[in-house]
């Protein structure tokens, strides 16, 4: 079996970079092969050079990059100190946050909405700066049904009185599996332009979405529609809509939101 040597560290700028490998996440790594078998399949991929995959709207390239990256893990030896790197390429290795996402991508690049880096960071803010939302993903106890709740990020909000409000039983904070069941990803930041993926991932009719009225009442609302870590504020990949066209974009996909004044 061939040995590589695989080195990887934390990119910075959000870009992720393929040299003879390819990306993953919030890493770069790098292959460096040694009498490699595979070498001129893995060269083959060199031009997969810079590509923020949390942006990518190409499904099929997407997968692509999935597959090279089970290739590397085949090809590592189980034991040694690659395979050491190689548990970390699986770990963040992640599928839904290459394809899960085309959706909500075409659809805004369809409707000339393009996402901006966010450059007003607080690293240590709780909550980043100059975003229109705060979203939680919520599941009723006992049942199916889930809520994303959409309001202001001046809000705090209190679950136990929002369930009066809504009529529901008690909500509990969605875990990973369900998210990854209802929007087709569970890595990233949650908002109110994940609703677009959800037609093209599951039926939506297990999820309503509550929206904060008093958003309708700014002219533009700034909502993340790209990240892999929505603690890690300086990933974030902003979009500027407007609420009417984010209620006509959620619309088309199935959803009349449930007003609350919070």
């Amino acid at each position: 079996m061939t040995e590589f040597k695989i080195f990887f560290w934390k990119c910075t700028d959000s870009l992720f970079s393929a040299v003879k490998i390819s990306l993953c996440e919030n890493h770069i790594f790098m292959l460096s092969p040694s009498n490699c078998k595979k070498k001129n399949f893995v060269e083959s991929f060199a031009n997969l050079v810079y590509i923020d995959i949390s942006m990518s709207t190409d499904e099929s390239l997407l997968k692509k990059i999935d597959n090279v990256l089970q290739l590397l893990d085949s090809l590592l030896i189980p034991g040694s100190i690659n395979s050491i790197s190689a548990a970390s390429v699986k770990k963040n290795k992640n599928k839904t946050t290459t394809v899960g996402k085309c959706h909500e991508k075409k659809c805004l690049n369809n409707n000339n909405l393009h996402h901006r880096k966010d450059e007003v960071i607080d690293l240590k803010a709780e909550r980043p700066i100059g975003h229109s939302t705060h979203n939680l993903l919520v599941k009723e106890k006992g049942k199916n049904a889930c809520y994303l709740i959409t309001h202001s990020q001046k809000v705090k909000c209190n679950l136990n009185v929002l369930r009066t409000k809504i009529k529901a039983k008690e909500l509990r904070l969605a875990n990973s599996d369900v998210v990854q069941q209802i929007l087709g990803f569970n890595k990233g930041c949650i908002t109110a332009l994940s609703l677009l993926n959800v037609s093209n991932n599951t039926d939506n009719n297990k999820l309503q979405w509550v929206l904060d009225r008093s958003l309708l009442d700014q002219k533009q609302l700034s909502i993340c529609a790209g990240c892999l870590d929505p603690l890690d504020h300086s990933q974030h990949h902003v979009v500027d809509i407007a609420p009417n066209k984010l209620l006509e974009l959620t619309n088309q996909c199935g959803f009349q939101p449930i007003f609350v004044d919070f």
